[in-house]
């Protein structure tokens, strides 16, 4: 029990108590209490110690008005500096919004040129110089993040532009921190586009970098942390580390729940699911993705809905379950129609041609898969195109035809040397040319040819050789993510 629950009359100590005082057994809070004790006591014996505690407490009762008036004070003058410092970042918008349309219009130099000339502002901004805005920089960030899937050398245009732009930031207007910041969120996007580029290596040593930058200036804020720790964990699935790339995951995960982003958990769910299937786990990818489903299902998010169910369906195809499969792209037709996206439309037709192989419907499955190969081979989307040819072939074989083998695979490769496919890409391809012509195509080659391509997308050293994966060293592995910890 607290020896100072109950005062002890006239403030006299006990006997008890200067036992416990004297062999230091006391607490922070109790050592206070004895303190006030012992003063009250003596201003209640000598007047003028009493003189100098009432003395003492106007002097505190003075500071702490001084303080408050002082507090009202800047109160009431950010209170009226409220209307001009959100004029201020409304005329800096729309100025970065004028300087981003200017930079689209342009060519690559073009555009450079333009950043790296110094010319006033028309509309006044806390540093008074054009290309300059770390708004123009997270506008460029945001335009580069879609262009992604349609062009990545677009994006990386987009990208490189906002490093150049952000290295001239004047830190004294906007602080040497937040700009180091922004400078580390570019950095990540830019190793993101070289990562879909296939320039992997360029990804890994950009991340080296990134790691340092955030050991000087980590993310302030949880939101940063899940997107940067996302970003490399894609990067770590290509490289093939399965494993850290979904420990990665798993972190981001855990902050996007702390802060109650249902989008991204769903899509870091997704990232875990995609990961899963990449290690043939398909059990534990079909489990994942119906919990992203669950968390997504009551917020709307109708495209990463979509997106989530897809993977869910070819999940259960590569489970054999076809019919449930089925069942889930029938039910999500019409918003694979409603995308208004010949993407959706190419996607659609592929996922029916597996969803028909497996229930045996011949005709429809060829009609779909030849619909889906044509329509990669048009857009110039080589990798896809080369996934669903293999199963084009798988189902030729399957079904005793292989001479209708020999023509896709003889199309193939000279398409393909044309198009985004890289060299051991086209090399993994040319077995499975030569194989058909010699009619040693199986279903076993096909199989692995497809593991292959699910996995060496981005992966310009990942050999395929006679039907195995061949390794190339790609050097020691990066450091951890490391974030400032956390108070608590």
């Amino acid at each position: 029990m607290n020896a100072f629950t109950e005062p002890a009359p006239h403030c006299h100590l006990t006997e008890h108590e200067l036992l416990r005082f004297l062999v230091g057994r006391w607490s922070l809070r109790e050592l206070e209490e004895l303190a006030r004790r012992a003063l009250a006591h003596l201003c209640a014996l000598c007047p003028e110690c009493d003189a100098a505690n009432r003395a003492f407490e106007q002097s505190r009762a003075r500071r702490r008005r001084r303080r408050r008036a002082s507090y009202s004070a800047v109160l009431d003058s950010a209170e009226c500096r409220v209307p001009e410092l959100v004029r201020c970042h409304q005329e800096e918008v729309e100025a970065a919004e004028k300087d981003l349309r200017l930079l689209l219009s342009h060519r690559s130099e073009s555009a450079l040129k333009l950043v790296t000339e110094r010319r006033r502002r028309q509309v006044p901004g806390p540093h008074g110089w054009r290309m300059r805005s770390p708004v123009l920089v997270s506008l460029l960030l945001e335009k580069a993040r879609p262009a992604l899937r349609r062009s990545p050398s677009e994006a990386l245009r987009l990208v490189k532009l906002a490093d150049v732009i952000v290295q001239r930031v004047p830190r004294p207007a906007y602080g040497e921190g937040f700009v180091e910041r922004l400078a580390t969120r570019v950095m990540a996007d830019q190793a993101n586009v070289l990562r879909v580029l296939g320039e992997l290596l360029g990804a890994d040593i950009l991340w080296r970098v990134i790691h340092e930058r955030l050991g000087r200036w980590p993310a302030e804020d949880e939101e940063e942390e899940a997107h940067l720790l996302s970003l490399e964990a894609s990067l770590r699935q290509d490289q093939r580390r399965f494993g850290e790339a979904a420990r990665l995951l798993g972190q981001a995960e855990r902050r996007y729940r702390r802060l109650g982003d249902v989008e991204g958990i769903a899509k870091t769910l997704m990232k875990r699911a995609i990961v899963a299937r990449l290690q043939g786990t398909p059990e534990t990818t079909v489990e994942l993705l119906r919990q992203a489903a669950a968390e997504l299902r009551p917020q709307g998010f109708p495209r990463l809905d979509l997106s989530i169910q897809h993977n869910l369906a070819l999940a259960l195809c590569d489970l054999r379950e076809h019919a449930a499969a089925a069942e889930i792209v029938e039910e999500n037709r019409p918003r694979y129609l409603a995308a208004g996206d010949p993407e959706a439309e190419r996607l659609l037709a592929w996922i029916e041609g597996r969803i028909a192989c497996g229930l045996g419907a011949d005709e429809r499955a060829e009609q779909r898969l030849l619909q889906a190969r044509n329509g990669y081979v048009t857009r110039r989307q080589g990798y896809s195109a080369a996934l669903v040819t293999l199963d084009l072939a798988a189902f030729y074989l399957d079904r005793g035809r292989p001479r209708e083998v020999k023509p896709l695979a003889e199309q193939m490769v000279p398409i393909f040397h044309a198009q985004d496919v890289h060299r051991e890409l086209i090399a993994a391809l040319m077995i499975f040319q030569q194989a058909a012509r010699a009619d040693r195509l199986t279903a076993e080659l096909l199989v692995c040819l497809r593991r292959y391509l699910l996995v060496a997308k981005n992966d310009p050293r990942f050999r395929f050789e006679n039907g195995e994966h061949a390794e190339v060293d790609a050097g020691p592995a990066a450091p951890p993510v490391r974030f400032r910890p956390r108070s608590l």
